[in-house]
């Protein structure tokens, strides 16, 4: 289904998010990183792609990229934007693989939710 939007709509965030998403379920994640580097372009503020990113660069073992997505997510994240989107965040923090700057990183993310009444999600 994303696939047919894409073929009559190339430039819809939502299509290629979700084939990116479909794509790194296959094992695909060239493709699915260079779709969601396109949404993000397309959607510089989109913290669903920007956390989902940063999964990308974790599944490919590449932990330095990744912390700096992760960064980058939760600087724009404190200019303000949906409980949705940190909740996304939040599953990428939670993963399992360490990385230098998950301390600042989760300081950051509670910060944010003193801020912006994010109670309940856990570090």
């Amino acid at each position: 289904m994303s696939q047919k939007v894409l073929d009559l709509v190339p430039d819809n965030v939502q299509a290629l998010l979700i084939n990116a998403r479909l794509q790194a379920e296959k094992g695909e994640l060239q493709p699915a990183l260079e779709q969601t580097q396109k949404t993000i372009e397309l959607a510089l503020d989109n913290l669903q792609a920007r956390t989902f990113l940063s999964r990308l660069h974790m599944a490919e073992g590449d932990l330095q990229k990744a912390e700096q997505t992760l960064i980058q997510t939760l600087a724009l994240h404190r200019q303000g934007n949906s409980q949705e989107d940190l909740e996304h965040l939040e599953k990428a923090l939670s993963s399992e693989q360490p990385f230098s700057e998950k301390e600042k990183a989760l300081a950051l993310k509670e910060e944010i939710g003193k801020k912006g009444g994010t109670e309940g999600l856990s570090d």
